[in-house]
Formats: structure tokens, C-alpha cells, sequence
């Protein structure tokens, strides 16, 4: 699946182009700002870092973005069969930035599983982060 974007700004067209691509492959709604009284289960595009990086012939960013899941099932397994999706499909995914820049690497920064402070919801933090390049 290629996704082509123009590039304005790399974080705002990282999140523009994995919004479209889960929005289309993992079965449940996915937020950028979730309404209020949304049922669950969902995702949300949560925070981000952008971090320069330079080697000897390029640079570029590296894009940190986390993905928030959150379950009313109970137990943990809702949530952890989503955010293995959310990996799975944004791992696979040919994530194309028009211009100069390109997408060089995609890979898991970390992954943590919690229950909410209600005791009721369960949520998974995915974060994920791609190296662009800026030629």
C-alpha cells in the first residue's frame, strides 16, 4: 500500500498519511481528537518528537509518534490484539513523502499495556518512529 503526501512539514504529513492508513486497515475508529462520549474500542494519534539526525551524505528527521489504544474489554486482550495491528500495518505500510524527502526506516520504539486509573479501560502505547530523509 503506497500512500503519496505532499510535504509541507514532515511530522504533519507523517501523521496525515498513518491516519489514512489505519483509518483503512485495523477495524476500529482512529482519532487525532477523539470526541467526547466515543465507545470503545479506539485509537488515537497521540504525541510526537521530531529529532534531526546527519550522517556523511544526508540528514534528516527522526518522528516519533505514539498511538494510544484504549479497550472497555475485560482484561487485556482487546488491547493488545489492537496494538499489534497498529504495529503490524504501519510496519508493512510503503509510506511515500513527495519531494525531496523519503522515508527510510520504520521500526517499534517501545510498547506498554496499563490499566486506567478508573479501573475500567484498558490502553496500549505504541510508539513508533520513522527516520526521513531530507536530500
Amino acid at each position: 500500500m503506497k500512500t503519496v503526501i505532499p510535504i509541507l512539514d514532515a511530522e504533519i504529513a507523517l501523521r496525515e498519511a498513518v491516519y489514512g492508513i489505519l483509518s483503512s486497515g485495523i477495524g476500529v475508529p482512529v482519532y487525532d481528537d477523539v470526541p467526547s462520549g466515543k465507545s470503545y474500542p479506539y485509537v488515537e494519534i497521540g504525541e510526537g518528537t521530531v529529532n534531526p539526525w546527519t550522517a556523511k551524505l544526508m540528514g534528516g528527521e527522526e518522528i516519533t509518534l505514539t498511538f494510544h489504544v484504549f479497550s472497555r474489554y475485560e482484561g487485556y486482550k482487546e488491547v493488545i490484539e489492537i496494538a499489534a495491528r497498529v504495529l503490524e500495518v504501519l510496519m508493512a505500510a510503503d509510506v511515500v513523502l513527495a519531494g525531496s524527502s523519503q522515508v527510510i526506516t520504520c521500526e517499534l520504539v517501545s510498547r506498554e499495556v496499563a490499566r486506567d486509573a478508573d479501573g475500567l479501560t484498558r490502553n496500549a502505547d505504541v510508539r513508533i518512529a520513522w527516520r526521513v530523509s531530507n536530500k
